[in-house]
């Protein structure tokens, strides 16, 4: 794990549930249909973390002991898996935004699940694919009706009935499904449901998805 690089020992707990809460943020943003909250403050510790794990690294090159390079060695690879996760998180949810552009920036719900680079992202791609839209299809020659990229089948709003698979983290007990049937949800237990079921439950930590 990350060293605490205060004591140079092993990883501050703090450290550790950062890098659990990055982890399955990403498996939550892959599986969920829709662009989900933005984990801003977790990010941003983590990057605080390996700045200066980088620092520590680099003070321990001067360092003679005879396991430093085993040492060293561990520091790099927990810093690199920590940066597969990141990039994996980020890469997905810019995936995300470009297949629903449209659909985004027309919810405030969803615009603030954005960090601001990534909604400035979504505002200028949307743009870019607008002006394409109007180049390659010669828009002033169409009718009126037809000129809009407003339209519900342009926009393509996420699919909230997809299936997910997720796990519970507390007992629910009966749980009430859209179609009036109930469901006892376990703790531990993992579930097949609709995204719109759960989503709820996603979004303030009772589930997780897989």
């Amino acid at each position: 794990m990350l060293a605490n690089t205060d004591t140079h020992d092993t990883t501050d707990t703090t450290d550790t549930d950062d890098i659990q809460l990055l982890t399955q943020a990403w498996i939550n943003e892959r599986g969920a249909p829709e662009i989900l909250a933005f984990e801003g403050q977790v990010i941003d510790r983590l990057l605080e973390l390996l700045r200066a794990q980088e620092e520590h690294v680099e003070e321990l090159s001067n360092d003679d002991a005879n396991d430093i390079d085993f040492v060293r060695s561990v520091y790099l690879h927990e810093a690199d898996r920590v940066k597969f996760v990141l990039q994996s998180y980020l890469r997905t949810r810019l995936f995300k935004i470009e297949q629903k552009t449209l659909a985004i920036l027309k919810s405030p719900e969803y615009q603030a699940c954005l960090s601001e680079s990534e909604l400035a992202y979504a505002q200028r791609f949307n743009q870019i694919v607008q002006e394409t839209y109007e180049k390659s299809f010669l828009l002033d020659s169409l009718p009126p009706s037809l000129q809009s990229m407003d339209d519900p089948n342009i926009v393509g709003a996420p699919d909230l009935n997809q299936a997910v698979f997720f796990r519970t983290k507390v007992d629910f007990g009966d749980h009430l499904l859209p179609n009036g049937e109930t469901l006892d949800l376990s703790k531990n237990k993992i579930y097949l449901l609709r995204y719109n079921t759960i989503k709820a439950l996603l979004k303030n930590g009772a589930i997780e998805l897989i």
